[in-house]
Formats: C-alpha cells, sequence, structure tokens
C-alpha cells in the first residue's frame, strides 16, 4: 500500500539522484576546467622559457654587434678577410680590441695590427655562435621537460574526467536508481488498471491519489543516457522522468487544467484514471462525485464508466444533460452544503467528521467542472459559492478549461499563471497540446495518469459490485490511514483518542481534555488491556504531533511495552520497564518539578490551562501511562510508613493540579482494587474515565465506581456479558456532569502494524535542537530504562558532564560546592540517569563498600578511579591500601598498576603516620585513599606486632645463658600447655613489652584519620567482601555517611545502614547517605564481567 509521503518519496528520491549528478557534473566541470588551466599554466611557462632564453640571445647578440664595430673600423686598414673557418673560440675582450685599435697606422691599406683585429674578431664570433647553440639547446632541454609535466598532468586529469563518468555510470546501476525503479513501479502497480489491481483499497480518508506525472529533467551525463534508459525504463522519457503529483482530500485540492481539443481523449483518460482510484481509495459512504460538463452535457468524461452514473447508493451522482438542468442541481448543491454549512458552523468537514457519528458523518465530494475557456468567467453565483467555500465544504474541485486558441503557453495569458493562485494546481497547455503544470515560478512539463481507453467489462462489473458498504472490522488502521501528523496552527489540537468501534462499526473516541484528563483501565490477564493500551498509543503517535504529545510509559512488567524502546517513536520522553521504587518516586519527583515549572510559565504568561498556550510555544501534552499500576499503588502505600516523602501525596496533589498543566494518565491493571490502593480518595476522585475489560463483575463495578441507583439492571447486563476485546467504557458529560457508561468494541493494532506507523514517523519526522516544522520537531532525547544491561562510564561521560552544567538546578545537589568531589559508581535504576555522590570537607566524607562479588567490586574501584581522574588526571593523590589476598585485589591486580599501591603493613602505617602529620600541619590536600579488605590489614597489624616482639624477645634471650628451650618450636607446638609458657617468660624475664621500634599503631592512626581527615579533603573507600568483615573491622557507622551495599540479609543491612537490602538482584546495589538511598547498577568495563554481562569486540554482550 501506498502511504501518505510516497509522492514526496519520489520527488525526493529523485532530486537526491539529480543532486549526485550535479555534483558529478561540478566534478567533471572541475577536472575539465583544471585541464583548460594546466594547458594555459604550461603555455603561459613555456613562453617564459622562451622569453627568458631569446633575453639570453639578445645579450649575446649585443655584445656580437659591439665587436662588429672594431671590425667595420678596421677592415679599411687591411687585406684580411673575417672568417670563422677553422678558428678557436675565445672570451672576447674589448678592452684589448679598444688599445689595438689606436695602434693601427690608419695610413697603412694591409696594416698589422688591423689583420690581427679582424683574425680576433674571428674567434670571438665562433665564441658567440657556441653561446647560442647552447643556449638553443638548453632552451629545448627545458621546454621538453616542461612538456612531459604538462602531458602527465593533463593525463592525470583525464583519467579524472573518465572516473567520473565511471562513477556515474556505476551509480546508474546502484541502489538508489533501483530504488527509484522500484518506487516508480509500485506506483504503477498501485494506480494501474490491470486485473489485480481492481481490488478495494479502502486506506482512509488521508491516502495521496495520483492524477497526474510532472517531468523531471534528470541530470545525468548525455553519454549515459542509454544506461539511464535502461536502469528507468518508461519512467524516462527523453531525459526527463515522471515525479508522481498526488492530492489528499483531508486537505484543500483545486486543480485548475486548462487543455485544447487535440488532446481532449488524454485529459478524459486522466479523469477516468482519477474517478477509478478514488473509488478504489475512499469508502463509498464517505465519498461523491459530482461532474458539471457544460460542454458535453453527459458523463462522456468517463467513457465506458458512464455506467456507474447514478447507481442508488453508488458515489458518482448523475450528470446534467442540458443547461438548465446543470443550473438547476449547481443549485441543488449549492443549498445542500449551506445547510451544511450551518451545521458544522466554524469547522470543516473533515474535522467534523472525526467526532460525528455514522448517520451524522458529511461525505466528501469531487467535483469534476468542464467549460469552454471563453466561459470561464461566467461561473454561476451558486457554482462560486462551492468552490470559494471548498475547503471547509470537502470539497476537492478539478476544473477543467477547453481552450480553442492554442493555449497559454507562449502567450500574454501565461504570466498571470503565476498569479492570484490561492493555492491552486495550475496547469497549461501550448498550442502543440504539450501540458505544463506551475511549480515555484516556473512551468514543468506534465502528463495526465491514463486509464486505458477501454476497460474489460469484468473491471467495470467489480467496480459496480465495490459500491456495497461492508462492515469495516476492528483493524484501526481500516479506520485510520496513516498519515504524517501536523502540528496545530493556532488552537492547539485537543487530545481526542479512538479506540472502539459500537454496533455500527462507528469509531468511538474518548476526550482527554477538562474533567477528563485521567482515565483507569481494568482488565484480567488475556482480556485485551494491554492491546487497548497499544491501539490508544498509535493513535497518540499518529495523530499528534511529537511537539504537542509526549510519552512517558512506565511498565513493570518490562514486556508490554518493550517494544518501544526498538522502535522509539518520535514522542517518547521516557521508557521506565524497571521494578524498583525508586524508579516510582522519580517519576514523581519528575513530574512534580515539571509542574512547578510549568506553573511558573503558565503564571507568567498569565495562561490558566494548556488549551490557551499558542501552538507555536514548545509546550507538549504529558501522556503518562502506566502499566500493571497495582505494584506501582503498593509502593506508594508502603511509602508512607517510611519517614520520607509522602509520595502518595505527591501523586494526589499531581492529579489536583497537573490537567490544567497538559498532564494527562492512563492508569492500568489487572485488579482495580488493588491498583488504587496507594491513591488517596481525592486523587481516585480525580480519575474520571474508567475503562473495564473483562474480569469479575465486582472488579468491574467496582472500576466503574457508580453510585447504587446508577447499577441499573441494562448495566449488570453488559457487565455480565463483556467479552475478551471488549470496554465497558465511563465518561463524564462535559455539559451535564452526569456519567455516561457504554459497552464498546475495542479497536486493535497488530504489533508489527504498529512498528510499521512508527518507522514511516520517524522516517518523516526528524529531530531537531530548537526548531520545529513540517517534517522536524523538537528533539526530546528520550530516556530508555529497559533491562539490565550495563553501560560503559566511557558512554555515561556526556551525560556527566551536560550533569554538572546544570547541577545547581538539581534538588538533591543544589548545595554542591566547587571544592566538592562527584564520584560516578554506576547507572541508577532509575529514568534518573545520573546520580552522583558528593565528597565534601566535612566529618565521616568516606565511602563505605560491603557485598558483591570480586568483578562488581573491581568496577565500582573503576568508577571510582575514573570520576577522581577528573581531580587528579595523573593519579598522584589517589592510592590504594590493599590485603594481598583481597579478591578484588587480587584478580585484577594488573587494573591498578597505573595506581599507587602500598600492601605492606610496616608501608601502609608510614602512610597513615604522613597523612596525620599533614593533618596536624593543617595541609588540606584533596585524595582518596582506597581500603581493601581493613580487616586483614588489622590482622597483618597484630602479626607484625607479635613477631618484632617475638625477634625481640629472641635478642634479649640470646644475650643469657642457652636454657634449652626453642621459642619457635614452642610457639609452633601445638600441644604446648601452660607450665611450659610460664617456665619459658620465667627464664626470659628480660623481655620488653613496648611495640616494636618504627612502627606506630596503625588502628589508632586509622581512628584519628577517620575522625580528622576528611575535613581536610582526605577520603577514604573502604571494601569489604562480607558483613562479618566489616564488623570484624570495628568501623562505626558514622565513621562513613556514604555506604553502597549488594545483596545480604535484612538483619545485616540494617546494621549497616538501616535498610533493607535482602531482595537486590544480583549485580545491584543501594547507595545511602542516610538521608536518601537509591539502587544502582555499577559501569561495566573491558576485562572484568559483570552480572552475566562482558564487553566482546567492543559490544556489550550477556555471557
Amino acid at each position: 500500500m501506498i502511504k501518505g509521503d510516497f509522492f514526496m518519496t519520489i520527488r525526493e528520491q529523485i532530486d537526491e539522484i539529480n543532486k549526485f549528478f550535479v555534483d558529478s557534473r561540478e566534478r567533471y566541470k572541475y577536472a575539465a576546467s583544471a585541464i583548460d588551466v594546466v594547458a594555459s599554466s604550461y603555455a603561459s611557462k613555456a613562453e617564459q622559457i622562451r622569453r627568458n632564453y631569446q633575453h639570453k640571445r639578445n645579450n649575446i647578440n649585443l655584445k656580437r654587434d659591439e665587436v662588429l664595430k672594431f671590425y667595420r673600423i678596421a677592415k679599411d686598414n687591411t687585406r684580411a678577410e673575417l672568417t670563422t673557418v677553422g678558428k678557436q673560440p675565445k672570451t672576447p675582450d674589448i678592452n684589448l680590441l679598444s688599445e689595438m685599435l689606436y695602434k693601427i697606422n690608419e695610413n697603412d691599406y694591409n696594416d698589422a695590427t688591423a689583420s690581427k683585429i679582424i683574425e680576433l674578431i674571428g674567434s670571438y664570433i665562433v665564441f658567440f655562435d657556441n653561446r647560442i647553440k647552447e643556449i638553443d639547446r638548453h632552451e629545448k632541454d627545458e621546454l621538453n621537460q616542461l612538456e612531459t609535466k604538462r602531458l602527465s598532468e593533463l593525463s592525470v586529469l583525464e583519467s579524472r574526467k573518465q572516473a567520473v563518468l565511471k562513477v556515474c555510470s556505476d551509480y546508474l546501476a546502484g541502489a538508489d536508481i533501483r530504488n527509484l525503479r522500484r518506487l516508480l513501479d509500485n506506483l504503477d502497480n498501485e494506480f494501474g488498471f490491470s486485473k489485480k489491481q481492481i481490488d478495494r483499497k479502502i486506506n482512509g480518508l488521508n491516502r495521496t491519489l495520483l492524477y497526474g506525472y510532472q517531468q523531471i529533467p534528470l541530470y545525468a551525463p548525455s553519454n549515459l543516457r542509454r544506461e539511464v534508459h535502461m536502469a528507468l525504463g518508461g519512467h524516462y522519457i527523453k531525459n526527463y522522468v515522471d515525479c508522481p503529483c498526488g492530492f489528499n482530500f483531508s486537505m484543500y485540492t483545486c486543480i485548475n487544467a486548462e487543455y485544447i481539443p487535440c488532446i481532449e481523449s488524454e485529459v478524459r483518460n486522466g479523469i477516468r484514471a482519477l474517478v477509478i482510484n478514488t473509488l478504489r481509495s475512499v469508502p463509498t459512504k464517505d465519498i461523491r462525485i459530482s461532474i458539471f460538463d457544460s460542454i458535453n452535457y453527459s458523463a462522456s468524461l468517463l467513457g465506458d464508466m458512464s455506467q456507474l452514473v447514478g447507481l442508488p447508493g453508488g458515489s458518482i451522482e448523475s450528470v446534467a444533460q442540458n443547461e438548465g438542468d446543470l443550473k438547476h442541481k449547481t443549485k441543488a448543491l449549492a443549498e445542500y452544503y449551506q445547510k451544511v454549512e450551518r451545521k458544522i458552523g466554524n469547522n470543516n468537514v473533515f474535522n467534523y467528521n472525526k467526532n460525528a457519528s455514522s448517520t451524522d458523518r458529511i461525505p466528501l465530494r469531487l467535483i469534476i467542472v468542464n467549460k469552454e475557456a471563453k466561459s470561464y468567467n461566467s461561473t454561476t453565483s451558486e457554482m462560486s459559492y462551492l468552490l470559494n467555500n471548498a475547503y471547509k465544504l470537502g470539497i476537492t474541485v478539478v476544473e477543467l478549461i477547453c481552450n480553442r486558441d492554442g493555449g497559454s503557453k507562449d502567450t500574454d495569458k501565461e504570466k498571470n499563471i503565476f498569479t492570484n493562485v490561492n493555492g491552486e494546481i495550475k496547469i497549461i497547455s501550448d498550442k502543440t497540446g504539450r501540458l505544463y503544470k506551475a511549480q515555484d515560478k516556473t512551468l514543468c512539463p506534465f502528463r495526465w495518469h491514463q486509464a486505458p481507453d477501454h476497460l474489460p467489462d469484468e473491471y467495470i462489473t467489480t467496480l459496480e459490485s465495490q459500491i456495497q458498504r461492508k462492515k469495516t472490522g476492528p483493524d484501526y488502521f481500516s479506520y485510520f490511514s496513516l498519515k504524517i501528523p501536523e502540528k496545530s496552527f493556532g488552537k492547539r489540537k485537543p487530545i481526542i483518542v479512538p479506540f472502539a468501534r459500537d454496533e455500527n462499526d462507528v469509531v468511538v473516541s474518548c476526550s482527554f481534555e477538562n474533567e477528563n484528563f485521567a482515565a483507569y483501565m481494568m482488565g484480567a490477564s488475556r482480556s485485551g488491556k494491554s492491546t487497548l493500551l497499544h491501539v490508544m498509543i498509535c493513535s497518540l503517535i499518529t495523530d499528534h504531533h511529537p511537539d504537542e504529545v509526549e510519552l512517558w510509559l512506565v511498565d513493570f512488567k518490562r514486556t508490554e511495552f518493550r517494544h518501544y524502546g526498538a522502535s522509539r517513536p518520535p514522542h517518547l520522553k521516557y521508557l521506565l520497564l524497571e521494578e524498583s521504587e525508586d524508579l516510582i518516586f522519580d517519576l514523581i519527583d519528575e513530574l512534580t518539578d515539571v509542574l512547578n515549572v510549568r506553573m511558573k510559565v503558565f503564571a507568567n504568561n498569565g495562561w490558566s490551562k494548556l488549551s490557551e498556550v499558542p501552538s507555536d510555544v514548545y509546550m507538549p501534552a504529558i501522556f503518562v501511562i502506566i502499566d500493571e499500576f497495582a505494584q506501582v499503588s503498593q509502593k506508594l502505600r508502603d511509602s508512607q510508613l517510611s519517614g520520607g516523602t509522602n509520595y502518595v501525596r505527591a501523586l494526589e496533589n499531581i492529579l489536583a493540579k497537573g490537567a490544567a498543566f497538559g498532564m494527562k494518565f492512563i492508569f492500568a491493571s489487572q485488579s482495580y482494587n488493588t491498583g488504587v490502593e496507594g491513591l488517596s480518595q481525592t486523587a481516585r476522585k480525580q480519575i474520571q474515565m474508567r475503562f473495564a475489560l473483562k474480569n469479575t463483575a465486582d472488579e468491574v463495578k467496582d472500576t466503574l465506581n457508580l453510585n447504587s441507583y446508577q447499577v441499573t439492571d441494562r448495566l449488570m447486563q453488559m457487565i455480565s456479558s463483556i467479552r475478551v476485546y471488549e470496554t465497558l467504557f465511563k465518561r463524564v458529560d462535559e455539559n451535564t456532569g452526569a456519567p455516561i457508561v457504554d459497552k464498546y468494541f475495542n479497536l486493535k493494532v497488530e504489533m508489527n502494524q504498529l512498528e510499521s506507523a512508527i518507522e514511516f514517523l520517524n522516517s518523516n519526522l526528524h529531530p531537531s535542537v530548537s526548531e520545529s516544522g513540517k517534517s522536524t520537531y523538537i528533539d526530546k532525547h528520550p530516556v530508555l530504562l529497559m533491562d539490565d544491561k550495563p553501560v560503559t562510564f566511557k558512554s555515561m561521560v556526556p551525560e556527566y558532564v551536560a550533569f554538572e552544567k546544570t547541577i545547581s538546578k538539581n534538588r538533591y545537589y543544589r548545595d554542591a560546592d566547587s571544592d566538592d568531589i562527584l564520584i560516578y559508581l554506576g547507572v541508577p535504576c532509575s529514568f534518573k540517569r545520573v546520580k552522583p555522590i558528593l565528597l565534601k570537607r566535612m566529618a565521616s566524607q568516606n565511602v563505605l563498600l560491603v557485598g558483591g562479588d570480586r568483578d562488581v567490586q573491581a568496577s565500582l574501584l573503576l568508577s571510582i578511579i575514573n570520576s577522581w581522574q577528573k581531580t587528579d588526571r595523573k593519579l598522584d593523590k589517589f592510592e590504594i591500601w590493599a590485603h594481598e589476598q583481597y579478591p578484588a585485589f587480587k584478580r585484577y591486580k594488573n587494573r591498578w598498576e597505573h595506581v599507587r599501591c602500598v600492601c605492606d603493613i610496616k608501608k601502609i602505617t608510614e602512610r597513615t603516620e604522613e597523612l596525620l602529620n599533614d593533618i596536624s600541619n593543617n595541609i588540606s590536600n584533596d585524595r582518596i585513599v582506597v581500603c581493601m579488605g581493613l580487616d586483614l590489614l588489622y590482622e597483618d597489624y597484630d602479626d607484625y606486632i607479635t613477631s618484632s616482639k617475638v625477634k625481640e624477645n629472641n635478642k634479649i634471650s640470646d644475650s643469657h645463658e642457652d636454657n634449652g628451650t626453642d621459642l619457635w618450636a614452642l610457639m609452633n607446638n601445638p600441644d604446648v600447655n601452660q607450665e611450659q609458657i610460664k617456665a619459658y617468660n620465667n627464664t626470659n624475664t628480660r623481655v620488653d613489652n613496648t611495640e616494636p621500634k618504627g612502627i606506630d599503631d596503625f588502628r589508632e592512626n586509622m581512628s584519628f584519620l577517620l575522625s580528622k581527615a576528611s575535613k581536610k579533603g582526605v577520603h577514604f573507600v573502604f571494601l569489604f567482601m562480607q558483613h562479618r568483615d566489616y564488623r570484624a573491622s570495628k568501623l562505626g557507622n558514622a565513621d562513613c555517611q556514604h555506604k553502597l551495599l549488594f545483596s545480604m540479609s535484612r538483619a545485616e543491612s540494617n546494621d549497616i545502614a538501616n535498610i533493607d537490602t535482602s531482595d537486590l538482584v544480583e549485580g545491584e546495589f543501594v547507595y545511602s547517605d542516610g538521608y536518601r538511598s537509591y539502587s544502582m547498577r555499577p559501569h561495566i568495563y573491558k576485562g572484568v564481567p559483570c552480572n552475566g554481562w562482558i564487553i566482546e569486540n567492543g559490544e556489550v554482550t550477556k555471557i
């Protein structure tokens, strides 16, 4: 089925192909121009070479002439002849000649000096000749070299020209041309007239119908035209390609077409094709066709289809047989539409029909006028009324003008084509009958889409049989054609959502305006509840521009809305598939924040509700759809006992105030009674619309929330007879305030249809940063929380950077200072994807991590390192104190090589002393110290002290006479008794019980550091594998404000942070700072598995 944007797609494809050929032509011209430049440049260079060498010759000749002056003087006093034969070249010496010239005896006619001068001049001439030859040779060599370079460069450029032609030839065999051919072939198939194509294709009233082709020149190279013709076939004629022209009944269309008598048959077949495709595309009950032919006074324009005219219940009305009949029919039609105009008021027919009942719908109309050009201005007032009000009355006009004077092209009338167009489609003819369509101040060749001269009888019979009305069924797209949703102009479009049909197959819609802004949908498993949600979502995204509706989808089953994560409709803002209670609370917090912002904006602009906001102001209606709301409700109820924020009241406040500010809600669950447990009575009263699907009678009655006197026998009958995919719909009459309950048959949309619709929207609507238009919308930057798939730290950096730019606006981070340290541990199990911990220069600003396996602990430590590197790029002030056997340290030891790591207890103790000295000297220095296995380090410290004491005792013992007792044997003897120990101690009375020299008290140092260090910017991060390890370290709960706990028993997590982590899933942890807590998942790193995921070939994949 041809989609609504199909015609534009072909035009865009042709434009894209022409863009390629124009670009190729430019490259070809560039290469050709470069050849000319090279030729000119080398000609200039050659000329310069010649001039240079000619200059040298001239210099030589000047010197020759100077020498010959001496010859002319000397020849008169000698019989010697000037000759170069047998002479050796000599370098000319003018001074010598001058001196010799003075020695000539002018009275002697055979003077020896004069003879000598003549002889020298001969040698000089040989010298000059040799120089000339040398210059000639050099000039030739240089010109030859230049010519070689010229030919080389020209060869390269010529290759480029040929390469461009080769690219063009390859392009003609490529995907773009094939795709255009496929599109044009599909167009032929869609609007053709074969036996297979006669099957009725009702695609709603928004379908674009083909009426002709604008012939667009294709700018392929002239020597490739044969290849173009082979690629495009009959769609390419004389260097032109057919670009389809269509119209849509939902938009104003008036085709004003001129023709001359010699092409009357072509025009007739064009009208026949238009009528056939209208009958095939628009339901009979929704279309009427009127023909006003003041030339033939018959249905001859339809040819052999004239037998369809005037059929009972048909779409083509009878045609006037004479002038009087024509006036009568025109007047009757005008009177009919005057009644229609009174009925629809300020609305137009197309929009009126959207909310009209089946008996109240007004058919659209195609009016075909055929008249002489000379009578063009003699239109009756009734016809003028119809034509001037065509858009409001739902009329599409085709006005044919027969010009018997040879057409308007190339005449004075042509200039009038582009004036007073008023949205009309203008087509004119030249004197040969060739047609032209006005397009952007130019005239483009045009031809009508042609039906064959004669249609088979079977074809006509099939068309005739299709006049009978057929049952439509539940398919959503049988009622609504897919189109690009248009942005409201002027007043905002109300949110009206079709969801079902009545017994007459008339679509039923629900309005989410005013008091009906919220709905509760209840249906047992397999009742059709999820399908109905998809229908409503489909309606919202296909009927409303993304700038006017914003979807917040929440699904605690993680199943029904998952499809939207892959397809991502442009209306989607949040897709939240998560069971975490943090998600619920964050959702309510976010709605509260949006509500507060909008309240201020509305107050500043004097708006009282969303409908008053100008349509050019970006303020989309927020549509929150929560499936399995019972789970949300339970957590809301439990939140009242936590002592924190009362989210039941917070949601009540949103429902009480949000309607005016554009917030809409659908709460859906399998049970109403459990679904509303977390809603206050006030909140429940705000939810006026109710959708009750199949369930127990009590659940249905409770969902409808009717008083006893409203539960009639009729209603009980409907409740008892409700079936799958049926709904009892309760709404409040906006005029009377009374509840209305009716049973309807739900519409359906298959998931593949919905995905195709979303693909259509995404291919025609594109996100923009700040501007929206016909094919663009403001990018919502959708947030998707779909599964437990971890993300890398690197992929989150842009979000972390963006968060820090607006941190002051975040309610939980408003007290952040410039010297505070932000640590990004992972990604919260919520749609708030960024929740760093804030390390301040205050007491107890340390981090405690308990639980998890070695992999997740390593991931968390890598995230702490990455976060810290913003402050300390080289990690000079980051160190790890670790027991060598601590699992996360031992397994990933190579990952810590770029960090200062200390495992020796003596060195660790020395570091504590150094830090204490800095604090004592009031030195503030931001630093992070990671302590992995403090309990094990304390054990190492105790062993070190014991060992040191033993060694000290051995030294003392060795200074006395050997008493025969071996201390090490005594210590390692499992059967040693108290008497043996006492005897040894009595013997070694000089044992010094003080601590060994050279090591301070590690425990005391740590205790002091924990009380003072974080105030000076030194923050500790403690890692323990289990709760008992944490308790063995004897750290106090107050030593670390920031606590990260993995799954453990309720008693253990309560002991550490007064929270319950017993139901945490694997790989998740809870962060708590004593004021708030939330669940998170760690980042994933290459080489470190995370909750069953790994990074493989750069992708995060399941193990």
